[in-house]
């Protein structure tokens, strides 16, 4: 299962403070646990990354090019549908 630390610093690289590649490799990171935890049906283990992860995606969203947008976009999309909250899909 995933380890609380390494989700923390999973998370945590996803703080401004970092550099921009480190920040990235986090949304990419933070993706795929999101859709390991979803497929265990272990969601509950997000909850209290949720207001880090979200200000972070935010942040690194409206900061970088269309295609980090993109990522942040589809990163946002699977804590959402993992944390329990629909997204509208058009």
């Amino acid at each position: 299962l995933i380890s609380f630390q390494m989700f923390t610093g999973t998370v945590g690289g996803i703080h401004p403070s970092q550099p921009p590649v480190i920040r990235i490799s986090a949304i990419r990171a933070v993706y795929s646990y999101c859709d390991f935890l979803k497929t265990s049906q272990n969601t509950q283990t997000l909850v209290p990354f949720l207001p880090n992860i979200t200000e972070g995606l935010v942040a690194v969203a409206t900061q970088f090019s269309s295609d980090v947008l993109s990522l942040c976009l589809e990163c946002l999309s699977i804590v959402l549908s993992v944390s329990g909250i629909r997204c509208i899909k058009y």
